[in-house]
């Protein structure tokens, strides 16, 4: 039985790509979605190998889990779905789109964070307006005109949450804003990393060997509960003492790291993530 949890955050430095069996789009290598509401999703599995490759050895298969036969791991991820995801934006070059729904994934959403179709809601240092304050705001994401509403109190929570992981919290109140549930699985498809790929045999381009791989860009912020057991399966000589014990040993590993990797295409330079244990 889980006795505790935290919340994983991940911010991609680069894009990540953990493909999935089939997929729409066109696309040859799709993006693992979920099967609910098409949102890219980071399994569990993939974070499982992530967290695993930050572990010090002697306590990977306590935290983690050991080759059967043998005790499961204290930990269980479960899959990491998105809080902030960056789109294409005509004011700052690109913002943070989240949502109602996806802010309670890290904190409770303020009350009065209503957002109809055709709004947005934005920070009062917001750098998205296109009217810089003049008359009622207008901010373009994605190519869609959104009418503009300033409020800060919508992002105070979402601040504490995920300031440490960003590379400049200063950024989040300038590029951040609010769409409804809605509009939010639409406009995320335009900040999908889309590339096609080809291979070279003897110098040339082989015949017909043409690709393409959707992937999450960088600069996305995901969240995933991890779930912590009591250890008392595991010899006490070599595990922690509590399922709070366990996922503080965790976060030292995490904090250690400068940085983690996860899914494929790595060896063309995708996959880095910062990961931080809330």
């Amino acid at each position: 039985m889980f006795k505790t949890a935290r919340t994983l955050l991940l911010y991609t430095l680069e894009p990540v790509h953990i493909g999935a069996a089939t997929g729409a789009r066109g696309v040859d290598l799709p993006q693992t979605r979920d099967a609910w509401d098409d949102e890219p999703i980071l399994p569990f599995s993939a974070l499982r190998g992530m967290l695993a490759d930050v572990c010090d050895p002697a306590l990977r298969a306590v935290l983690l889990g050991a080759p059967s036969p043998g005790p499961r791991g204290v930990i269980s991820p479960a899959d990491a779905r998105p809080v902030l995801f960056p789109v294409p934006s005509v004011a700052a070059g690109f913002a943070w789109i989240t949502s109602p729904r996806w802010l309670a994934r890290v904190s409770e959403p303020p009350d009065g964070v209503e957002v109809g179709p055709g709004q947005v809601v934005i920070c009062q240092d917001s750098a998205l307006d296109l009217r810089s304050g003049h008359g009622e705001g207008r901010v373009a994401l994605a190519g869609t005109l959104f009418a503009a509403r300033r409020d800060d109190t919508a992002f105070q929570g979402l601040r504490r949450w995920v300031s440490d992981i960003l590379p400049d919290p200063d950024a989040l109140g300038r590029r951040l804003a609010v769409v409804s549930d809605d509009e939010c699985g639409r406009l995320l498809e335009h900040g999908m990393e889309r590339r096609h790929r080809i291979r070279v045999e003897e110098g040339t381009v082989a015949p017909r060997a043409l690709w393409s791989v959707e992937a999450i860009p960088r600069d996305a912020v995901f969240a995933a509960p991890l779930l912590a057991a009591s250890p008392k399966l595991w010899d006490a000589a070599v595990r922690p003492q509590t399922a709070e014990k366990a996922l503080e040993r965790l976060r030292e590993f995490l904090d250690r790291a400068e940085w983690v990797t996860i899914g494929g295409e790595i060896t063309v330079g995708w996959g880095r993530c910062l990961a931080r244990l809330c």
